[in-house]
């Protein structure tokens, strides 16, 4: 899916918060063009694309919580975190599943937002998601609604050890200093209610109304793997 507002071509680069960025754009006046996920092939003449980036390491485990939880396969559904992050960068790696190639490449040439660096004219930063947007829409001040945030989440730096943040650090050098991130400087951790109804996301349509006929989110088998 992608999001048309005024020059701009928002992609819903997944684990960035384009839940909350595309409900902030629509209020906006931001029009929907496809599906949920899907890339336009062309963007409308005169326009720019822009798409969210987020920290590596906070990234993968925002994925590794979205996959376990999600997935029908039994044996990925309570895989901990160190096995998931070696295994999906293996070569048509089965346990990609929910991290969307289309945005991110998960065996190439250690860049993980190659496709998005072919591709838009603007990354912007999930961290600095608020004042990005400000300055790139000449906006007084933005505020983004929190959408579909990841249940059951920790502060993503506890789910390394050292040979697993070496893993990452080596295998994305160039990208991560491109970007300017490094292991310590994801977005801070907020506390969540995993309790709390789920809003925004794959089961929720553009006014944030549940779609029907989708299967619902059911309760996380790999709780046991997630640091306490």
């Amino acid at each position: 899916m992608a999001i048309l507002l005024q020059r701009y071509l928002f992609l819903a680069t997944p684990r960035t918060a384009s839940n909350s960025l595309f409900y902030m754009l629509r209020e906006l006046g931001g029009r929907d063009i496809g599906d949920h996920h899907d890339i336009p092939v062309s963007a409308p003449a005169g326009t720019r694309i822009v798409a969210v980036v987020r920290n590596h390491f906070d990234w993968f485990v925002s994925s590794w919580i979205k996959t376990t939880w999600r997935s029908p396969h039994r044996s990925l559904q309570t895989m901990p975190f160190s096995a998931w992050l070696e295994r999906i960068h293996e070569p048509r790696s089965p346990l990609a599943e929910f991290t969307f190639p289309g945005y991110v490449t998960l065996n190439g040439g250690g860049y993980l937002y190659e496709p998005l660096w072919e591709r838009c004219d603007a990354l912007l930063r999930y961290e600095e998601l608020a004042e990005e947007l400000r300055l790139l829409l000449d906006q007084p001040s933005i505020s983004l609604p929190r959408y579909n945030t990841t249940p059951h989440k920790r502060d993503y730096r506890c789910y390394y050890d050292g040979p697993l943040r070496r893993e990452i650090e080596g295998r994305y050098h160039d990208e991560l200093q491109e970007l300017g991130y490094s292991f310590d400087n994801g977005r801070p951790w907020e506390t969540r209610d995993d309790c709390k109804p789920l809003t925004g996301g794959g089961l929720f349509d553009a006014s944030n109304q549940r779609r029907r006929g989708l299967r619902e989110y059911h309760n996380w088998p790999n709780r046991h793997n997630n640091p306490a």
